[in-house]
């Protein structure tokens, strides 16, 4: 039971630490930023590119999708 806490505490660490991404988006996205939660629909404009650097940690919790133009 003690586990089950102390891993609830540490991903609630996590994900209040994260960036929060949605809507249109184009850049890099960084280790420096990273965990991102994605908490809606993202779009790269077209002419643009959304760049993610490896070790970059992404959190999906919903059925959202990534569209590049």
């Amino acid at each position: 039971m003690r586990y089950f806490v102390l891993f609830g505490l540490l991903l609630l660490s996590v994900m209040l630490l994260a960036t929060d991404v949605s809507g249109s988006q184009s850049g890099t996205w960084s280790v420096a930023n990273s965990p991102y939660n994605v908490v809606a629909d993202i779009s790269i404009p077209a002419g643009q590119v959304l760049t993610i650097e490896p070790g970059v940690l992404i959190n999906v919790n919903g059925l959202f999708q990534i569209t590049a133009h």
